[in-house]
């Protein structure tokens, strides 16, 4: 049997409690703003995130940069996909 630690990157799930939290509040305390403006909201956020998705892939895939060394860094390889580790 194998462990996988899975992605290492908090991405995602910050930004799911965040809005969760957020549009959870909207919803008790501003219902009326909620109401109207959920939609369009939902789909700016979307919109944006796939507008700097594109921006970063087209700012940084011109050139090939090399990832910096630093103390999270091993000096060989950088990346940090972790194997699957045998239990």
């Amino acid at each position: 049997m194998s462990t996988f630690y899975g992605n290492i990157s908090t991405g995602y799930l910050s930004g799911f409690i965040g809005s969760f939290f957020i549009m959870h509040w909207f919803f008790h305390k501003r219902y009326e703003v909620w109401a109207r403006y959920n939609y369009i909201l939902a789909a700016a956020f979307d919109a944006g995130f796939n507008f700097n998705m594109l921006l970063i892939f087209l700012f940084f895939g011109v050139k090939v940069i090399s990832m910096p060394h630093w103390w999270g860094n091993s000096a060989a390889n950088s990346e940090r996909c972790f194997a699957l580790k045998d239990a």
